[in-house]
């Protein structure tokens, strides 16, 4: 498909709620493909028009997705097609004196690590731009995401990285893990219901909550709860 391509990287299990939710937000053209290969947490996007357009939106409304990574170049997981691939792309996006690093994750049988790739990769980078690494706190980020037979280059600024973590951050997923929301049933029109619904369940999932209590304060109609529950069951 010509136009653009863009990787989500998102929990897992919620592969399929992203891209659906992902295609709902981009309209018609785009395609998703959740899960590609097997491949957990991770979703590949493919549409015409705007690809920062398309990033700014997801970046905005899509809370299943932790992080959002344009690509720049599609080629063979192999390390000479990676490292070249990658230093192209660097040389697009870095300026001078500012730091890198590269990172890479690996899905399926290579013969080779995801060291090796970043390794590789990172002195490909220097030799083509001169710029500096940086491991911990880098101005600019290669993503290398291999997927079989195939290898995805992104770069992004380093603060993409850290903007959910940081040295000394709390780690709040154990009393998340506590907590149960109790929600009151959207009723009304039918497709109104199922669709609120759906964005209900879908932020539960995303902060992997303990549990969903559906609890109507009032005399509900039974076939417009049972719409809201199947759109937050989705």
């Amino acid at each position: 498909m010509a136009g653009w391509t863009i990787l989500l990287k998102t929990p897992r299990g919620l592969e399929r709620v992203a891209a659906s939710r992902a295609e709902e937000l981009l309209g018609e053209g785009v395609r998703a493909v959740p899960a590609p290969g097997g491949a957990l947490g991770l979703v590949i996007l493919e549409g015409p028009g705007n690809a920062e357009e398309a990033r700014r939106r997801l970046e905005e409304e899509l809370m299943e997705a932790e992080k959002i990574l344009p690509v720049e170049a599609r080629v063979s997981a192999t390390l000479e097609e990676i490292c070249k691939a990658a230093a192209e792309a660097a040389v697009k996006h870095l300026k001078p004196g500012e730091t890198f690093a590269v990172r890479t994750t690996r899905r399926g049988r290579h013969p080779f690590t995801s060291i090796d790739v970043n390794v590789r990769a990172g002195a490909c980078i220097q030799e083509a731009t001169g710029n500096p690494v940086n491991l911990d706190y880098p101005d600019k980020i290669v993503w290398v995401e291999i997927v079989g037979s195939e290898a995805f280059i992104s770069v992004t600024d380093g603060r993409v990285e850290r903007k959910k973590t940081y040295p000394g951050k709390p780690d709040i997923t154990a009393l998340l893990a506590k907590i149960s929301v109790a929600q009151v049933p959207y009723t009304g029109d039918l497709r109104g219901a199922r669709k609120v619904g759906e964005r209900i369940g879908r932020a539960a999932q995303t902060f992997e909550l303990r549990e969903r209590v559906i609890a109507p304060f009032k005399t509900v109609d039974a076939a417009e709860q049972a719409e809201f529950i199947r759109g937050v069951m989705e």
